[in-house]
C-alpha cells in the first residue's frame, strides 16, 4: 500500500478513532493551551535508558504544575526506573506482545487494553508521549488517553495519517542534543522545562542491605581499594560489543595498579559472555546478577565507578551519581551519553571494538584519583 493510499485510509478511520475515543466525530477544539492542568500522564514506552533520560522532564513538570496528579505509563521493562520518584502519584505499567510475557499475542493486547481503561477512568486532561522521532504506537497511547491535550512530535509526511493522535504536535527534533534535553523540550511545549535537570534513581533499603551482603562476603569487610563495577551487557547485532577479553585485561591493570576490587554485572541475556569469562579467567570472577533492575541498581549505587558500554546499565549508574565510564563506538555520544559530571566516556567513532584497553584503562584511573572509601560504610 503505497503512502497516498495510506494517507486516504487515515482520514477515513480518524473521526472512527474519535468517536471511539470521544464519542463525537470531531476532536476538541484546542485554540489556547490551558496555563494550569490538574491531571498529567507522561507516556514512554521504549526502554530502561530512554526512560531513565525523562526524569528531569518529570521533575520539570511537577515544579511548573506542583499542585497537579502526575502518572505515568512505561512498558515493564522501564518500571523500576520511575517507580518511587518523589514527583510520580502513579504508574501504569504494560507488557509489550514482542516481549513475550504472554504466550498469546491477543491476550497482551487484551491486557494492554485493561491498562488504556483504567487511565481513561482516571480521566487525565493532559497527556504527552516523549520520545525525539514520532512513534505511531506511542501516539496511539496518548491518543487513547483520551486526554484533552495531548502532546507529541509531529508525523512525518508518510505517516500524516495520524495527524489526529496530538492535538498540540511538536516539530521533529533534528539537532544532536542530549535525550535528556530532548525530552524537556517536549515538555516545554505546556510551559515547564525549567529545573536541576538532574537524574535521579530510587533503590529500596532491603536491595540495598542485600547488595553490601553479596559484597561483604566476596571482599570482607576491610576493602582497602576502590570497588569498580563492569557491565557484561551490550548488543553484538547493533555493533557494541567489546571483546570479553579486555574487559579482563582493563580489571587486570585496575586490580594490579590501584588495588582495585572488581564486580561483574550481567543479565539473563549475557549467559554465554559469563562463560566465555570464567573460561578465560586465571581466578574466579566476582559475578553479580540481580532478578529486578532495583536490585542491579543497588549493587551499583555501591560502587567507585561503573564501567559500560553504551545502553542502559551506564544510564541507570548516572542517574545514582555515581561515577561512569561509557565505551562507545557509532553512537553519536552528543546525545547519548552518559548524563552529568561524573560521566566520562572513551570512543572509537568506526567500531567500539578499536577503543583500546589501555585507553579505558587510563580513563578509569583519572576517574578514581579521588575515589572516595566505601568498605565502611558495608558492615
Amino acid at each position: 500500500m503505497n503512502p497516498n493510499w495510506r494517507q486516504w485510509l487515515g482520514k477515513i478511520l480518524a473521526p472512527i478513532y474519535r468517536l471511539m475515543m470521544f464519542g463525537s466525530f470531531k476532536d476538541q477544539p484546542l485554540s489556547d493551551v490551558p496555563d494550569q492542568f490538574s491531571r498529567i500522564l507522561v507516556v514512554r514506552n521504549d526502554n530502561i535508558g530512554d526512560a531513565v533520560c525523562t526524569i528531569p522532564a518529570l521533575e520539570a513538570l511537577k515544579i511548573r504544575f506542583p499542585q497537579a496528579y502526575l502518572a505515568v505509563l512505561v512498558c515493564r521493562l522501564a518500571e523500576d526506573v520511575v517507580t518511587g520518584l518523589p514527583w510520580i502519584d502513579k504508574v501504569y505499567v504494560y507488557d509489550k506482545a514482542k516481549h513475550g510475557r504472554y504466550k498469546s499475542r491477543l491476550v497482551a493486547w487484551w491486557k494492554q487494553w485493561q491498562v488504556i481503561r483504567a487511565i481513561q477512568r482516571d480521566r487525565f486532561d493532559l497527556a504527552l508521549g516523549i520520545r525525539s522521532t514520532f512513534s505511531a504506537s506511542l501516539a496511539w497511547l496518548v491518543f487513547a488517553s483520551r486526554a484533552g491535550v495531548r502532546v507529541g512530535v509531529k508525523p512525518p509526511a508518510n505517516k500524516a495519517q495520524f495527524d489526529f493522535f496530538y492535538n498540540l504536535p511538536v516539530n521533529p527534533i533534528e539537532d544532536p542534543i542530549h535525550e535528556v534535553e530532548r525530552a524537556l523540550l517536549l515538555v516545554r511545549k505546556v510551559g515547564a522545562g525549567e529545573g536541576p535537570k538532574r537524574l535521579f534513581f530510587f533503590v529500596p533499603p532491603s536491595d540495598i542491605a542485600a547488595a553490601k551482603q553479596f559484597l561483604l562476603e566476596r571482599f570482607g569487610e576491610k576493602r582497602t581499594g576502590p570497588l569498580v563495577g563492569i557491565s557484561l551487557s551490550g548488543r553484538v547485532e547493533d555493533d557494541r560489543w567489546w571483546e570479553t577479553e579486555k574487559f579482563l585485561r582493563l580489571a587486570g591493570l585496575l586490580e594490579r595498579d590501584l588495588g582495585a576490587k572488581v564486580v561483574y554485572t550481567y543479565g539473563p541475556g549475557e549467559k554465554e559472555v559469563v562463560k566465555e569469562l570464567i573460561r578465560l579467567s586465571d581466578q574466579p570472577p566476582i559475578l553479580f546478577t540481580s532478578a529486578s533492575l532495583k536490585g542491579f541498581a543497588a549493587l551499583v549505587s555501591l560502587t567507585d565507578l561503573f564501567v559500560s558500554l553504551e545502553g542502559w546499565p551506564m544510564h541507570v549508574a548516572a542517574a545514582l551519581g555515581v561515577p561512569v565510564l561509557g565505551i562507545f563506538g557509532r553512537t553519536n555520544t552528543a546525545i547519548w551519553a552518559p548524563w552529568g559530571e561524573k560521566a566520562s566516556l572513551v570512543r572509537d567513532e568506526v567500531h567500539v571494538n578499536r577503543v583500546t584497553v589501555d585507553e579505558a584503562a587510563t580513563a578509569a584511573k583519572i576517574m578514581l584519583a579521588n575515589w572516595q572509601h566505601f568498605g565502611e560504610n558495608l558492615s
